[in-house]
């Protein structure tokens, strides 16, 4: 039987669901606001480094194999936590939140890739909008995984 959330428990639920998203808009907007800092011009120069890209590219194929792996352990776990969470009609939040943090590495593996493809240094407009995008990609994969990791070693 489930129980009705109190209201403190649905703002706690709002805030699980909505935080990988404010805090990827809060650093992007500090990021756009900053730019002109020295020190963030260099972080943006150093992004350009093909060691970085690689290493980043592996980091990103990495979780996303984990990720899948956690995935397919959870939907064959018979576990007394799932059993709950299965119980009180949590489960499905928890593979929606794995779904989306699969689903947001995949895109940054695939953008990390066009990046080391074309590697541009050069200050053109578009290439600034992708590069932007694809920092975006990697700071929502971060948080969107940290989310779910969170709540999976909860689990366990």
């Amino acid at each position: 039987m489930k129980n009705k959330p109190s209201n403190k428990n649905q703002a706690c639920l709002i805030f699980e669901r909505c935080w990988p998203y404010l805090a990827c808009f809060v650093i992007s907007v500090f990021l756009y606001s900053y730019e002109s800092t020295p020190y963030i011009q260099r972080m943006f120069e150093s992004i350009n480094n093909t060691v970085f890209l690689t290493a980043m590219l592996t980091s990103l194929s990495i979780i996303f194999g984990f990720l899948l792996t956690a995935f397919t352990s959870i939907l064959q776990s018979a576990s007394e936590p799932i059993k709950l969470l299965r119980e009180y009609g949590r489960f499905k939040e928890l593979v929606q939140y794995n779904k989306e943090a699969v689903i947001c590495i995949f895109i940054s593996v695939i953008m990390t890739s066009l990046f080391l493809l074309i590697n541009n240094t050069s200050s053109n407009c578009i290439f600034n909008v992708f590069k932007s995008c694809w920092i975006i990609s990697i700071l929502l994969s971060t948080f969107l995984s940290y989310r779910f990791l969170y709540i999976f070693y909860k689990l366990i």
